[in-house]
């Protein structure tokens, strides 16, 4: 088997294409790449953002509700997220990248704007969850896609600065969401930020379109044939298993320095930190993965994201040691996240990224349904609802375990390469 997924559908594909393809890297492309950060800023940026809500609804709106059950909200947001790329990308091949995202932009408004009329659980789960969640999985699919098709030779540094955008964004909206929280509520913290949403996706993705023409290759809903590459098999099983505990240092860490005695203002302050990990990661991991090679920086941030974890939160547990694994996570994650779409773009035909992407988004987002699952079992059972420890080996563990995959697939592409032996994979 070929080291690239399918070289041959690569060939074909660029003698098919090179009539009518325009040019990659272009400032075409750059153009798009900077609507794509404007995207990622709200769609990420604002799902990042809440633990900020998460903090409020326990000491306010849900005081006798379970951390278990509030992290539902955000969890069901993410995980619809990931699973609406499976479809997503056939909705852009269809009707385009623009009307895609504008779809996504309406969609997350009317999530926003409807949950600030919730005051249950249940309520909040199918608005900011369900809703806002399909809304931002549209905006989130498309940007990627389009950007990994517009790049080739700085597909990494493109894809990492889109990527800072949801950190950028999480930055910018956790502060904005917690100084309407104190002053105003939720309810007004949804509302406005349900119109700043919709605003700039509406404008951002104006200059999306393709660059060939998806409409003449045959996409299939499922691509079966992607599941027969050593390749992506390994770095969908590595997303599929490191997504089980994603959760977990994205949204409890703030709750957990708060019952070591943190204040009110420094547990809030801890959505940011981790948003600007995620920022400087973004740029750093991305020209790293275009540098060192994408399954290199995929596979030692997945670890890395699970050996903070162990150390820092499970081994010392003390405010300042939650404080560093936030940003610390923050910084990993982005190259987790990034960069498997990054390696993606690499292996795999041109014509066919946005459906490799959706069954990779899909696979990740069926991974954290069964991951909050578990999350919540072993709080309520393990933990008493409050003792984070157990959950924390498991998201550990999770990660740890995923990178084995990648590694995998670093040794098995150097082993079957052509040419001179290069570990920049």
């Amino acid at each position: 088997m070929s080291t690239r997924i399918s070289v041959e559908e690569q060939i074909e594909s660029k003698q098919d294409f090179s009539d009518f393809a325009s040019p990659p890297d272009s400032k075409t492309a750059w153009v798009i790449c900077a609507g794509s950060f404007f995207c990622m800023m709200l769609s990420l940026g604002t799902a990042n953002s809440f633990g900020a809500y998460e903090a409020f609804y326990k000491e306010n709106t849900l005081k006798t509700t379970k951390h278990s059950d509030i992290a539902w909200i955000g969890t069901t947001g993410t995980a619809v997220l990931l699973f609406s790329g499976i479809f997503v990308s056939r909705i852009a091949i269809s009707i385009g990248f623009r009307f895609t995202c504008w779809i996504g932009g309406v969609l997350g408004f009317v999530g926003l704007f409807s949950a600030s009329f919730c005051s249950s659980v249940g309520a909040l789960i199918a608005t900011q969850g369900v809703i806002f969640g399909l809304g931002i999985g549209f905006v989130y699919g498309t940007a990627l896609s389009v950007v990994s098709m517009w790049f080739e030779k700085y597909r990494g540094a493109a894809l990492g600065i889109v990527t800072a955008g949801s950190g950028i964004g999480g930055i910018v909206m956790s502060r904005i969401i917690i100084a309407i929280l104190n002053k105003l509520g939720f309810r007004w913290a949804l509302r406005i930020t349900s119109f700043i949403f919709v605003g700039i996706i509406l404008i951002a993705a104006i200059p999306f379109r393709t660059r060939i023409d998806l409409k003449a290759t045959k996409q299939k809903i499922v691509d079966v044939k992607a599941l027969k590459s050593t390749v992506f098999l390994c770095i969908l099983l590595c997303g599929f298993v490191g997504n089980l505990g994603f959760i977990v240092p994205v949204f409890f860490p703030p709750t957990a320095i708060a019952e070591l005695g943190a204040s009110s203002s420094k547990s809030s302050f801890l959505v940011t930190l981790f948003n600007i990990g995620f920022l400087v990661g973004s740029i750093i991991n991305g020209n790293l993965s275009d540098h060192f090679g994408g399954l290199n920086i995929f596979a030692a941030s997945t670890i890395l994201c699970g050996l903070y974890q162990i150390v820092l939160w499970v081994g010392i547990n003390t405010i300042n040691s939650i404080t560093a694994t936030t940003f610390l996570y923050g910084f990993s994650l982005s190259g987790f996240i990034l960069v498997g779409i990054h390696s993606i773009g690499n292996y795999c035909p041109k014509e066919k990224i946005p459906s490799y992407n959706g069954l990779y988004l899909t696979s990740n987002g069926i991974s954290l349904i069964c991951g909050n699952f578990l999350v919540s079992l072993f709080l309520d059972t393990l933990g008493k609802g409050t003792k984070f420890t157990y959950v924390v080996i498991f998201s550990s563990a999770c990660m740890i375990v995923a990178s084995f995959f990648t590694v995998y697939a670093i040794f098995y592409v150097r082993r079957n390469a052509t040419g001179p032996p290069t570990w920049k994979i």
